[in-house]
């Protein structure tokens, strides 16, 4: 639709942007901020619309029903008759604009119609989905002021407005929050069978599809973790609660805060942990894919730290410990069984 040459007239006709008016949502909210900012010189009469319509539905109560609408309708062909009848020169100009009257008013009352059939009508949403691919890290900023860093490889779903009494997003993968405290709208992580609760604190959390566990750890504030079947817990700085979703039990550990969210500043550490669980982590932080060649024994674990370094750099770290070789090609590494 071009509105350019749209004059009041036809605004108040139009249904697209009476619905703005009257129920603006994100989309017709941007649409129209564009198309202003496109268009200046159309401010003036874009204003004058907006203060009829809210003027014409200003009160839910206001709304008619079924037969005060018939009235209306009916009183506004009698005033067409009687001028008719006075040898009043109804010209096609006035047709047109008691067709526009008779449409701005269908247009008008089906809206406030639908608001007063309700007290407290549903709000409109939308669903918002934001993914990172592997190698890839974000950083968003949800609606009520929360910052999350998604880790790669990680997705996260929310609506827009959040709901009435709480603040949900669903996690599947890692991200670092630090949530805009708000003891009224409590902020709400569902997980891979589990839920964190928080009013306002800074925490990471992690529950990738293919890890045993969803381990939750608190660097301030507190965390309410509850899961079906389990005992809630509440999680103070300093502590992290590990959830068993096959046991449906959460328990407390300790962890060490330096480490725990160094992934945001591009630390890529491993404690203790499994050669086949490194080349996972490996895969996620560098988007690619390792094959495991014939004759490669993945034995015994692995610790180390490295910041900001290079895929190769990490890898040859890890192989004069482990004992193998590697090729990278592109996005394809290689591990081989060592030759030395």
């Amino acid at each position: 639709m071009d509105y350019k040459d749209f004059d009041l007239q036809d605004f108040l006709q139009d249904e697209y942007f009476v619905g703005w008016i009257l129920d603006p949502g994100i989309e017709s909210s941007h649409f129209w901020e564009q198309w202003l900012t496109a268009n200046p010189g159309k401010r003036e009469t874009i204003q004058q619309a907006r203060e009829i319509i809210s003027s014409l539905t200003y009160k839910k109560k206001d709304a008619l029903d079924d037969k005060e609408y018939s009235e209306v309708l009916e009183h506004l062909l009698k005033v067409n008759q009687r001028k008719n009848s006075q040898g009043f020169r109804w010209k096609a100009k006035y047709t047109l604009r008691l067709a526009a009257s008779v449409a701005i008013f269908c247009i008008l009352y089906s809206y406030v119609r639908q608001a007063a059939v309700n007290e407290s009508p549903t709000k409109d949403f939308q669903a918002v989905l934001v993914e990172t691919e592997m190698g890839q890290k974000k950083t968003l900023s949800l609606p009520d002021g929360t910052s999350v860093i998604l880790n790669s490889g990680s997705t996260i779903e929310y609506r827009v407005p959040f709901e009435k009494n709480t603040r949900t997003v669903s996690l599947t993968g890692e991200a670092f929050f630090d949530v805009a405290h708000n003891e009224k709208k409590p902020f709400i992580i569902e997980t891979a069978g589990l839920l964190a609760k928080v009013l306002g604190t800074s925490f990471n959390i992690r529950g990738y599809a293919d890890d045993p566990f969803v381990s939750v750890a608190v660097l301030s504030g507190r965390v309410q973790l509850s899961a079906e079947g389990s005992a809630d817990r509440i999680l103070a700085p300093n502590e992290m609660g590990i959830y068993d979703g096959s046991s449906n039990r959460i328990a407390l550990s300790s962890f060490d805060p330096g480490e725990i969210a160094g992934w945001t500043r591009g630390i890529l550490s491993f404690d203790q942990q499994s050669l086949g669980d490194v080349f996972k982590e490996l895969e996620r932080w560098y988007g690619v894919t390792i094959e495991i060649k014939s004759g490669v024994r993945l034995e015994g674990r692995y610790s180390g730290r490295y910041s900001n370094a290079s895929l190769d750099h990490v890898l040859r770290g890890i192989s004069y410990t482990s004992h193998f070789d590697y090729e990278i090609n592109n996005k394809q590494v290689s591990i081989y069984e060592s030759q030395e």
